[in-house]
């Protein structure tokens, strides 16, 4: 054992930690306030189930819901800067105990309903905590405590035996600066992401319907657009057909021919998680299937429309109960045909009577009925590279988020157990 460490139940902690149950160092209240409709009780707002669960930090830029509640709830449940709120049950266990801390006081807001509320005492710190719960040596007590069959809860006598590591209080103060800053260039880094979808957002509405320097205008069935550009029916300018559509579970295997799914299609792009393969014997009999670069795969069923284009890298394998676009005439690009079906206006056709509205499986002969905007060819080439390079900029952002998170895992693993050590500040 490495020097200045001692063997504990949760592994090796430095010796000047404690190891203590979490009741000793706080107070622990689950919550039963939930939203209701007496008039005769106070209106307040609810700090609720999913506040929790998508939130790091509890603070008044979130929209709480409003309910009302009786004096004695208020007393017991109102937040306050510090508190630590963690969800008591869930659908599943991995969502028991995800935490948040609240960063200021509140007079009007109160700890929800399948919540609990922990209120640190002077010697824990607030931040410190809602991370321990992300630790797997902390948040695993819990989940193998967890009770239920098809929704899992923790009695709070769990919650008050949880055992935590326990450094000074300024210890403990200093690595919580240290995530806050994580968490802040993630949230910032969020912000930025949102900024620029909102900003692509508004380039394709435009891009699509008033092109790049047009200055004539004529009205169509799917509003004004440039004079030189047509709308035709999509029946018009590719085939659309679905995939494979009969059993495959027999053929999956280890080594094989790719097989896209609908869960595989995202918005512009084509996501090789959770992939499945099918053996050659049973690709064969399906090859006229088979996918071409170029062509546009199309969620069919759950949410249909999401659409991608398939890249040269995934020419000849083969999807599973997906719409396929294929192109028959040249006079339209794949990649602005994609960012199309993908638009506010391919949405809109989706959520239309034409196409069932907004049923949960669309076929191929409703999708071939889609009415396209077609610029000229040079020019839907350039709204395309003008929304790819837009793509990107998100596609940057969201792979420095997620390194900024691996960033985080990391130092929470080290610093919460001891195994990096902080000075506190002067």
């Amino acid at each position: 054992m490495k020097a200045g460490y001692k063997m504990t139940e949760l592994g090796e902690l430095p010796e000047e930690w404690e190891l203590v149950n979490l009741v000793k160092v706080a107070s622990i209240k689950n919550s039963n306030v939930d939203k209701k409709s007496d008039k005769s009780e106070i209106t307040i707002r609810l700090c609720n189930y999913m506040d929790v669960y998508n939130n790091d930090y509890i603070s008044d830029k979130l929209n709480f819901m409003t309910a009302t509640a009786k004096e004695e709830e208020i007393n017991k449940f109102l937040l306050y800067q510090g508190d630590v709120i963690i969800t008591k049950d869930s659908e599943t266990k991995e969502d028991i105990a995800k935490a948040t801390v609240v960063t200021e006081n509140f007079k009007d807001v109160l700890c929800g309903y399948h919540l609990s509320l922990i209120r640190p005492s002077s010697d824990l710190e607030g931040v410190y905590l809602s991370k321990l719960f992300g630790l797997n040596i902390v948040k695993q007590q819990l989940v193998r405590k967890a009770n239920g069959t098809t929704r899992f809860g923790l009695n709070i006598s769990v919650i008050q035996d949880l055992l935590i590591p326990l450094p000074p209080l300024p210890e403990q103060e200093k690595i919580a600066r240290i995530l806050s800053t994580v968490d802040r260039k993630i949230e910032a880094i969020g912000a930025q992401i949102e900024q620029a979808r909102v900003l692509k957002k508004g380039l394709l509405q435009r891009l699509l319907t008033r092109g790049i320097g047009h200055t004539r205008f004529k009205e169509t069935a799917l509003g004004e657009v440039p004079e030189a550009w047509e709308v035709v029916e999509l029946s018009s300018l590719a085939k659309c057909f679905v995939g494979i559509a009969s059993s495959a579970t027999h053929a999956y295997t280890d080594h094989g021919v790719l097989l896209i799914r609908n869960q595989n299609i995202k918005s512009g792009k084509i996501v090789l998680d959770d992939i499945l393969m099918v053996d050659k014997e049973y690709e064969i009999q399906h090859k006229s299937k088979r996918l071409r670069a170029g062509d546009i795969l199309t969620v069919r069923t759950g949410y249909p429309g999401i659409s991608a284009v398939v890249p040269p890298e995934l020419e000849n394998c083969q999807s599973f109960t997906t719409l396929i676009v294929r192109r028959f005439k040249e006079i339209i690009s794949s990649d602005f045909l994609c960012y199309y079906i993908n638009s506010d206006l391919g949405k809109s056709f989706f959520a239309s009577g034409q196409a069932g509205g907004a049923q949960k499986n669309i076929g191929a002969k409703v999708l071939q009925k889609m009415k396209i905007i077609i610029p000229p060819l040079p020019e839907q080439e350039k709204i395309a590279q003008i929304l790819s390079t837009a793509d990107e900029k998100i596609d940057m952002l969201q792979a420095k988020q997620a390194a900024y998170r691996e960033l985080k895992k990391g130092l929470m693993q080290q610093l919460l157990t001891g195994k990096i050590r902080v000075s506190p500040s002067p």
